[in-house]
C-alpha cells in the first residue's frame, strides 16, 4: 500500500514512530487528504503548491474537491468564512483554479464540459 510506504519513510527521516491515521485523515488508497502533522512532515519531503480560494463548504464542494485532486493535500480555513486556503502536489489543479479566479464552483463546473 503507497499509505504505508510514505508512512514508513516519514518514520524512517525523522525517527518517529507515526501510524497511517496520524498522518491521512483516513485508510482508503485514494484518499490523499493530510491531517496537519502530515502535511508539516511531507512538506519537508515534497513540494506542495499553495492556494487560497473561494469555498462555500458545502458537503457538495468537498466531495468535488476530492474527486477532482490527484495527489496530497491539506486544507484549512481562513480568516474569512467563505475562503480556504489548499496545500497540495497538484500542480495542474492549483493552476485551473487561478485560472478559473480562485472560484471553486467555477472549476468544478469546468470538468462537467
Amino acid at each position: 500500500m503507497i499509505k504505508e510506504k510514505i508512512v514508513d519513510a516519514i518514520n524512517e527521516k525523522f525517527d518517529d514512530d507515526f501510524e497511517i491515521i496520524d498522518i491521512f485523515h483516513n485508510t482508503a488508497p485514494s484518499d490523499g487528504k493530510l491531517r496537519f502533522c502530515g502535511y508539516r512532515h511531507l512538506s519537508k519531503m515534497y513540494e506542495f503548491y499553495e492556494v487560497e480560494f473561494k469555498f462555500s463548504k458545502r458537503v457538495l464542494d468537498y466531495l468535488a474537491l476530492h474527486k477532482r485532486i490527484k495527489g496530497l493535500y491539506y486544507l484549512t480555513n481562513t480568516k474569512d468564512k467563505n475562503r480556504v486556503r489548499l496545500f497540495t502536489t497538484d500542480k495542474a489543479l492549483v493552476n485551473r483554479i487561478k485560472l478559473y479566479g480562485e472560484d471553486f464552483t467555477k472549476v468544478a463546473n469546468s470538468y462537467k464540459r
